[in-house]
């Protein structure tokens, strides 16, 4: 496929892309292009953003630290970067106490809960809440469906209803505050 130093199916492929990027250092198309950006980039030697980019690894510090390197070592100081630091053992006890990755302290207490509330896979209040959505409807409409309709005809909802007249009257005399209103 590939035809190694000899060319295979894909070396017209290869052929055109070569054209294109210049293959060997030859040259290609798209040379002046990437003249262009490497002028601006500097590619190795610098370039016309060389001062920008010289200014922004001055102040950022680059691989060598910079004129914000001291507030960025207080920053690691205190949050740890990879080694931990003066927060460490606030991080710890949070971790702690919440477990991370692993469980902590309040684990029994978020699987009492995750056992009523039932998580992702439904647990000892599962009917409860399964009652009230087949009441309320949940994102599809339940049994009360026809009376929150009835209710957003009279009062109007989103779109204005039978009592939008005296809604806006009732606004207008408490100076705007209404609520029918969402907030």
């Amino acid at each position: 496929l590939l035809g190694g130093d000899t060319g295979g199916l894909l070396d017209p492929v290869t052929g055109l892309v070569d054209g294109l990027l210049g293959g060997d250092a030859t040259g290609g198309l798209l040379d002046p292009v990437t003249g262009l950006v490497d002028g601006l980039l500097g590619g190795d030697t610098g370039g016309l953003l060389d001062p920008v980019t010289g200014l922004v690894d001055g102040l950022l510090g680059g691989d060598t630290g910079g004129l914000l390197d001291p507030v960025t070592g207080l920053v690691d100081g205190l949050l740890g970067g990879d080694t931990g630091g003066l927060l460490d053992p606030v991080t710890g006890l949070v971790d702690g106490l919440l477990g991370g990755d692993t469980g902590g302290l309040l684990d029994p207490v978020t699987g009492l809960v995750d056992g009523l509330l039932g998580g992702d896979t439904g647990g000892l209040l599962d009917p409860v809440t399964g009652l009230v959505d087949g009441l309320l409807g949940g994102d599809t409409g339940g049994l009360l469906d026809p009376v929150t309709g009835l209710v957003d005809g009279l009062l109007g909802g989103d779109t204005g209803g039978l009592l939008d007249p005296v809604t806006d009257i009732a606004g207008g005399l408490l100076g705007g505050l209404s609520v029918f209103e969402e907030a």
